[in-house]
């Protein structure tokens, strides 16, 4: 019977909370434990619990591998922060603010290095060279992810495949693997673990675009980041691309103006925002959500797993996509 995903959050927590980091050099470790003492929601290495679980397995048995997908996630956070110059994370300073540049890119580099050491707890040599080669392809996908994101900033015309293409690789891939690699220690077969890794993939991609929804309306106390601050940084999301494509010339024109421009004014927040109500755009981008859901769901149809397990995914999808924060 596999239990809540917050049961899986809270064991992954005692966990975290009883791991003994390194202490010298002071200045390299304290950020990475105070990055990691943030919480968030632990979505990742919850589901490298669950997905052993789901095998038969204790989700002890793969505590130390949901530790390297949470470590590896936080390195490219805190990277992300630096490179975005982002002010907040979790509604706490960013490393780079809290403490400099410097510290935060080599406190990132060995949260890296610790996600690869966690990995080395693996008995099975054949599941762990399956595990490293899954983290491995997934690490760069990341990084290619996280590139694309960068070179949209400069692009106006970035198109809806585009989009979905770089936060498939910056963020849905990693929550796929961090399901598959649990599957793989509860020693799921091939055919199970090529499902749940579409179901992953496609649920990541309905949390992104449910994130990129939350930045812009959403509660700012409660998603513990600056209000719109995708339109500060002129992120091209699913919200631009969709009102970008469904405004007449006038609207379309003023849009890329503003996301032209630097200037991180309450003004240029509203009058972004008011385009985008202008167009209906929240329910569109809702609607994109639900397709995502859709496909999340149909891929179980061909999962080898027993009805009440897939029920729970099932819930487990719908509540990750409809979420207020």
């Amino acid at each position: 019977m596999l239990r809540s995903l917050e049961t899986y959050r809270q064991l992954f927590e005692q966990y975290l909370s009883s791991y003994e980091w390194m202490n010298t050099p002071d200045r390299l470790y304290e950020p990475l434990k105070y990055f990691m003492s943030l919480g968030g929601k632990r979505i990742r290495p919850s589901f490298t619990l669950l997905g052993c679980e789901m095998f038969g397995q204790k989700c002890e048995d793969a505590l130390s591998a949901s530790m390297s997908v949470e470590l590896f996630h936080n390195f490219s956070l805190i990277h992300d922060d630096i490179m975005d110059k982002a002010r907040l994370r979790r509604g706490k300073s960013t490393v780079h603010v809290k403490y400099n540049p410097n510290q935060a890119i080599l406190s990132g580099d060995v949260m890296l290095i610790l996600a690869y050491k966690h990995l080395e707890h693996l008995s099975d040599f054949d599941k762990q060279r399956k595990i490293l080669s899954i983290f491995n392809e997934t690490a760069q996908f990341v990084c290619e992810g996280q590139q694309m994101d960068i070179d949209f900033e400069e692009n106006l015309e970035v198109s809806a495949e585009d989009y979905i293409e770089m936060i498939t690789n910056k963020t849905a891939v990693l929550l796929g693997a961090a399901l598959v690699i649990g599957a793989i220690i509860g020693g799921a077969c091939e055919e199970n673990t090529k499902r749940l890794y579409e179901y992953g993939i496609n649920i990541g991609i309905a949390f992104q675009i449910k994130d990129d929804l939350l930045d812009v309306f959403g509660n700012a106390d409660k998603t513990g980041k600056i209000q719109s601050g995708d339109i500060y940084q002129n992120k091209k999301t699913q919200l631009y691309i969709m009102a970008r494509d469904r405004s007449n010339p006038a609207d379309q024109k003023r849009l890329k103006e503003l996301y032209r421009t630097t200037e991180r004014s309450p003004q240029k927040i509203d009058e972004v925002v008011s385009i985008f109500n202008k167009y209906n755009i929240q329910n569109e981008v809702e609607q994109v959500i639900s397709e995502y859901l859709d496909r999340a769901l149909r891929s179980l149809d061909g999962l080898k797993i027993d009805k009440p397990d897939k029920d729970y995914l099932i819930q487990l999808a719908y509540k990750m996509v409809r979420r207020s924060y």
